[in-house]
């Protein structure tokens, strides 16, 4: 994935996607959950690897500055 063509952009965004959704679904375990300690470790984990997701995805100019947030 070294462009930036529609199906590049299509990837990074169902990865975008999916990670955002399972990390949800993590924190929503957490708050049912009596050990709540592994659960948000996972999501801690999850959640860094999302921003470097978005990360590469701004650089790749697949996310403009505006969506990137700066």
């Amino acid at each position: 994935m070294t462009s930036t063509s529609p199906a590049s952009r299509g990837v990074f965004g169902q990865r975008l996607a999916e990670r955002s959704i399972h990390i949800l679904e993590l924190l929503v375990e957490a708050a049912w959950s009596q050990d709540k300690t592994a659960i948000l470790a996972q999501a801690n984990r999850e959640m860094e690897v999302l921003r470097w997701l978005v990360r590469l995805a701004h650089d790749r100019k697949i996310l403009t500055a505006k969506q990137y947030g700066v």
